[in-house]
C-alpha cells in the first residue's frame, strides 16, 4: 500500500543535478515577470525530457533541479536513463530553451549536470509540520559536487559509473582527475559528456 511505499528503507538511487551556469549574474539582467517564464519554459522542456526516461523530480530549488531514480519505484536500467535523460536535456537547452532566452536579450544560457549512484537512505524527511520524501548520502552528495563543477553542455559521471553502463551509452568526451569524492579513492576518475558543441559562456 501507499504507506509500505513511503517507508524509510535504504536503497540503491541515481540521483542527478542540474542548474544553469551563471544565473545569478544573468537574472540580474531580467525582470521579475520574463525570468519567471523563463524559467517555466526551461524546467516544462527538460522536466519531459526526465518523465520520458522515468525520473522522479525531487526538487526545484531556484533554477537547480534534483532528480531521483529508484524513488518511489523501482525502474528498470536506471542508471543509463539517467545519462540518457541528461543529453536529451543537453539537447533541448539548444533547440527548445535557448532561443526564449536568445529573444529576451540573453544570447546563451546551458546547464552543468552531474549524477551519481549508490546506496543512500530514503524517506520523508523534515519537521512535523514540512516534510519531503527523499534520499541522501554519498552518492547524491556526489551527483550535487559533480554538477557543481559541470561546465555549460557538460554531463559529468565517476568512472565506475560509466563502467557499468558503457556499451548503452555515447563515449565520453574526455576524463578528468583529482576531483575528490566521498567513498572514492584518490585515482577516482570521472567521465565527461557533451553531445552537443555547447559554447562555455562561463568565465
Amino acid at each position: 500500500g501507499t504507506q509500505n511505499r513511503f517507508k524509510p528503507i535504504k536503497k540503491n538511487v541515481v540521483s542527478l543535478f542540474a542548474d544553469i551556469r551563471s544565473f545569478t549574474s544573468i537574472s540580474e539582467r531580467l525582470g521579475p515577470k520574463v525570468l519567471i517564464e523563463l524559467l517555466n519554459i526551461y524546467f516544462d522542456e527538460v522536466t519531459s525530457v526526465i518523465e520520458s526516461h522515468h525520473g522522479t523530480v525531487d526538487k526545484l530549488v531556484g533554477d537547480l533541479i534534483m532528480v531521483k531514480w529508484n524513488i518511489p519505484h523501482d525502474v528498470e536500467n536506471s542508471k543509463v536513463h539517467a545519462v540518457l535523460a541528461a543529453i536529451g536535456m543537453q539537447k533541448k537547452m539548444i533547440t527548445k530553451v535557448v532561443p526564449h532566452w536568445k529573444d529576451a536579450g540573453i544570447p546563451m544560457i546551458g546547464i552543468g549536470i552531474g549524477i551519481d549512484f549508490g546506496t543512500a537512505y530514503v524517506g520523508n524527511i523534515g519537521s512535523k509540520d514540512f516534510n519531503n520524501y527523499t534520499a541522501f548520502g554519498d552518492s547524491v552528495e556526489n551527483a550535487a559536487k559533480l554538477e557543481s563543477i559541470a561546465r555549460p553542455g557538460q554531463i559529468l559521471i565517476t568512472d565506475s559509473y560509466y563502467q557499468t553502463i558503457k556499451n548503452e551509452v555515447p563515449r565520453p568526451i574526455k576524463s578528468i582527475k583529482g576531483i575528490s569524492l566521498k567513498g572514492k579513492g584518490e585515482n577516482n576518475k570521472i567521465q565527461v559528456f557533451k553531445p552537443l558543441d555547447y559554447p562555455d559562456y562561463t568565465s
